[in-house]
């Protein structure tokens, strides 16, 4: 309870309603507080997501079989040295997408961004739009989801463990951003989070 006025030495013009000042100030503070554990745990989920890319990207993401020797390697999914025996193994840090000729490792790079966004929101250093979070993340997920679907329908390579992890961490990433979001949404409805 909130002491009366005229114990603090002020003159009392009305009555205060302090029932209702309570509930205003502990409504207030534990939206703040369930928004603030919120994007802690969507920290930490996103930095286990973002753990599990960082060791997909070591691990084989496909591997190439023989007869690609007469096709350049830049016309190829990936970068295949003219050394290589009849078939090569492939990381996200030795191949890239075609089209556009993206390295793989930038979904490392991208999971890494979301890390230090994540972080940075919950512990109120900066205040990343968690939309811009998302867009990233959705960014690593069509990155190695296109790999990973060129992994399986060229002819000539097949898909290993580190494309199927990748693509599932991504998933899960942008699971539980998209959660976050919407986790905000009644909190700012009741004025409780600040942008």
């Amino acid at each position: 309870m909130l002491p009366e006025p005229r114990s603090l030495g002020y003159r009392s013009v009305g009555r205060i309603d302090h029932s209702r000042l309570e509930v205003v100030i502990n409504v207030t503070f534990a939206g703040k507080a369930s928004s603030m554990v919120t994007e802690q745990k969507c920290a930490v989920g996103v930095t286990i997501a973002a753990a599990v890319v960082f060791v997909s990207s070591f691990l084989p993401w496909g591997k190439v079989h023989n007869g690609l020797f007469d096709v350049v390697a830049d016309d190829f999914t990936f970068d295949i040295a003219p050394f290589i025996g009849w078939s090569s193994t492939i990381t996200a840090w030795n191949s890239h997408i075609v089209f556009v000729a993206m390295p793989n490792w930038l979904v490392v790079i991208v999971a890494g961004g979301v890390i230090v966004c994540c972080w940075l929101r919950a512990k109120h250093a900066w205040r990343a739009p968690p939309s811009f979070m998302l867009v990233l993340a959705s960014y690593g997920l069509s990155h190695s989801s296109v790999a990973l679907i060129m992994l399986l329908t060229y002819s000539n390579a097949s898909a290993k463990v580190g494309a199927y992890l990748t693509v599932g961490a991504y998933v899960g990433m942008v699971a539980i951003l998209v959660f976050m979001i919407r986790a905000r949404k009644p909190a700012i409805m009741n004025g409780a989070v600040h942008r």
